[in-house]
This record gives structure tokens, sequence and C-alpha cells, in this order.
């Protein structure tokens, strides 16, 4: 989960899946406006009484790169480029088909953000799947709920795009964040591993 300012301690991660989650579309409140295809890029809505789930914007970059700063925290290989090289890469995020960056807003204000990325397989009958990265919430803005309709938002997506399953990985000793990931529906279901090449 993202925002937490502690250090990573390990190169290995719990890999969660999710398995029979109920479609937003039940959320009491909830409006959604959401691709069927994995390679659509009309933007994605949701509306949970004053919160925005959207696709991200360029203009969103300076508090994605605030976001991104807290998320790395300690960790200075993990802190996001300078704002001008960050533009053209945030530029071309938005434009890849299969990568769907979301943030949240709240009281008109950027206060959230995940990104997740849709792949094709020929296993599994053909059907894609997708990964979950960089789930993060302004400190002011945690515990109100925000993180879970944000994964509730990429469950739906994913589901809605034909995939056969959505993963994440959570550093280990992240167990706030595991609690949420388990109360959306989503299980350990195997131990993940991480090589860094940016770090020495």
């Amino acid at each position: 989960m993202g925002g937490d300012a502690r250090p990573r301690r390990s190169v290995t991660a719990s890999t969660v899946a999710v398995r029979g989650v109920p479609s937003l579309r039940n959320l009491p409140g909830a409006r959604r406006d959401v691709p069927t295809h994995p390679r659509c890029t009309r933007a994605i809505l949701l509306r949970v009484g004053g919160l925005l789930v959207r696709r991200a914007r360029p203009s969103d970059l300076d508090q994605l790169l605030a976001l991104y700063r807290a998320l790395a925290g300690d960790k200075r290989s993990a802190v996001p480029s300078a704002r001008a090289a960050s533009l053209p890469i945030l530029e071309r995020a938005l434009t890849d088909d299969g990568r769907h960056l979301v943030v949240a807003e709240l009281d008109g204000r950027v206060c959230a953000t995940a990104d997740m990325v849709i792949v094709s397989q020929l296993t599994h009958h053909g059907m894609p799947w997708a990964i979950v990265e960089n789930v993060v919430v302004a400190d002011e803005y945690r515990r109100k709920g925000i993180a879970t309709e944000i994964m509730r938002h990429r469950i739906d997506i994913s589901r809605r795009a034909g995939c056969c399953k959505l993963e994440l990985l959570s550093g280990k000793h992240r167990r706030g964040a595991h609690a949420l990931y388990r109360s959306i529906g989503m299980q350990a279901v195997s131990e993940g591993f991480k090589l860094y090449f940016d770090e020495p």
C-alpha cells in the first residue's frame, strides 16, 4: 500500500489475487463510465459521494509527483524524476492503451493514485491479466476509504476487460494494506520476488 514512509525491508513480498469480488455496480451511490475492452483509452470515471476516481491527465503531474515522493519516503532510489523529465514520461503512460493510471479527487484535490497495466498472454485461454502498482493516498486523506474505492475500481475495470486475474505486490511489513486487500476479496496465494536494478 502506498504512502508508507518506511523503507522497504525485503525484496520479497506477498502476491495477492482477487477472486469473486462483487462489481462496483452493486455499491450504493456508485456511478461508472468504464471501457469494455482492455485497450480502450476513454476516460474512466467512478463517483461515490464526493469522491471522484478518474483517468490521470498531464495537468495532474505536480500532484502525482508529490504523492510519489511520499510513497518513496527515505528510499532515494524510489524518488520520482524532476518535473521536466517526468512530464514526457507521464504523457507516454497516458497514451499506452494497456495502461490505466488513475487519480482520486476529494474536495477538488488529487489525494490518491494507482497504476494498473493490462497484459496480453497466451495462457488462460488468451485472457489478459492485470497488475496494480504505486497505490498511494495522501497522509491527511487516509482512513477515509479512498484506497478501498480505488482498488474496487481497479478490480471492476480488470474484470470488464476480460482479465483472468488481478495481482499486486505489497511489502511484507505493510500489514494495514494487507488487511485492506483481504477486505475486498484479494488473497495472498503465492510468494513474490523482486530484483531492483536501481539499488546498489
